[in-house]
Formats: structure tokens, C-alpha cells, sequence
């Protein structure tokens, strides 16, 4: 009777932190705590985590679009100095090494502030959400486009209200989703920041870099 107590209380208890999570993140605000004690530790937690959350998020959404871009320069590179080294008259090894660089730095200055980088990271968080109002409509038995509005809202964080999940695997699932679907969105910003050549604050590494490059 002690471990079946024990473990319905660990169970509880991990619901309510879930909760806590999903209506600090997402906006649920129907979700209120009702003693002074919970209304303060919802504050100091909400307070604390969604900064670091904030943070976390723009992090690894910053290096999913450099990994975008990074990959297309990288296709590109790959074409051009394939199409390159057929013209190059063989044994002339250093002028290729220039060429090739020459032709890497081309493609470089192509992609900074590209299109193409944003129009990918949409269609990935496109494509994310679609695929989400699937299970989300095949879990809770609603229309596809209630789940997708459903969605949107979610990883927007403006809030769905009411809906809820009704079960404990639900809860960790879409706590999960929305903080992918909000890392997939600061990628998107990312890339939309890079395109209007508006450069994100820079992190102390690259100042350091910039700083050298500077003195030099």
C-alpha cells in the first residue's frame, strides 16, 4: 500500500510540474493555482525558467539555421568547384587552391542574407506543425483543423485556453512538441533576421574574432 501511495504521489506531483510548464510556456491560462504559496512559486518559476527557456531556445535555433545554410554553401561549394576543377589545366595545384577558395568566398557572400535559408526553415516548421495537427486530431478525435489551430496556438504561445491534454503521456508529449516547434520557430526568425541583413547580437567568442580581426 506504502509503494502504491508513493508512486501515485510521484505521479501527481510530476503532472502539476508538467502543467506548470505548459501554462508557463504556452499560455494556458485557465490553469491558476488557488493558495498565495502556489500563486508565488508559479511567479518565481515563471520568472526563472522562461528567460532561460528564451535563451536556450534562440541558441539552438540559431545553430539549426547556420546548419541549414552551412549545408546549402556546402552543395553549392561542391557543385561549382566540381564544375571548376574541369577547366583547370592539371599539375597547377596552387592555382587551384586559389581558385578554390576564390569560388568558396563567392558562395559564402551568395548565401549571407539568402532567401532560400528562410524559405527552408519555413517549410520545416510548416511541415512540423502539419504533421503535429495529424497526431494531435488522430489523439483528441478533433477536426484537422480545429488540431491545427490548436497547434499554431501552442507553439505560438499565445495560448489554446481550455484544451487540454487528457493524460499524463499527453502532457509530456506536448510539452516536448511545443518547445521543438518553438526551437524550429527561432529558427525561422533567425533566418529571417539574416535576410533583411539585420545581424543578431553577437556572442563573446565573436566579438573576440571580430575584435582580432579589427587589430590586424
Amino acid at each position: 500500500m506504502v509503494e502504491m501511495k508513493i508512486s501515485f504521489d510521484v505521479i501527481k506531483y510530476f503532472r502539476i510540474i508538467i502543467k506548470i510548464c505548459m501554462f508557463s510556456i504556452a499560455g494556458y491560462g485557465n490553469i491558476t493555482p488557488q493558495t498565495v504559496p502556489g500563486k508565488v512559486f508559479v511567479m518565481t518559476f515563471s520568472a526563472i525558467g522562461i528567460p532561460l527557456t528564451a535563451i536556450i531556445i534562440t541558441s539552438i535555433g540559431k545553430r539549426l539555421s547556420s546548419f541549414v545554410t552551412c549545408l546549402l554553401m556546402r552543395k553549392r561549394c561542391q557543385e561549382r568547384i566540381t564544375r571548376h576543377r574541369r577547366d583547370i589545366q592539371k599539375g597547377d595545384k596552387i592555382d587551384t587552391f586559389i581558385e578554390t577558395e576564390a569560388y568558396e568566398n563567392t558562395v559564402v557572400k551568395e548565401y549571407d542574407g539568402s532567401i532560400i535559408p528562410l524559405i527552408i526553415s519555413t517549410a520545416i516548421l510548416i511541415v512540423y506543425i502539419l504533421i503535429g495537427s495529424i497526431i494531435y486530431s488522430f489523439l483528441t478525435h478533433v477536426s484537422y483543423m480545429d488540431a491545427i489551430y490548436m497547434v499554431f496556438l501552442s507553439i505560438s504561445t499565445i495560448g489554446v485556453g481550455a484544451s487540454l491534454p487528457s493524460d499524463s503521456a499527453y502532457y509530456i508529449g506536448s510539452v516536448i512538441y511545443i518547445l521543438t516547434g518553438l526551437t524550429l520557430l527561432s529558427m525561422c526568425v533567425y533566418a529571417a533576421l539574416q535576410y533583411n541583413n539585420v545581424k543578431p547580437p553577437t556572442e563573446p567568442s565573436e566579438r573576440k574574432e571580430n575584435n582580432a580581426n579589427v587589430e590586424q
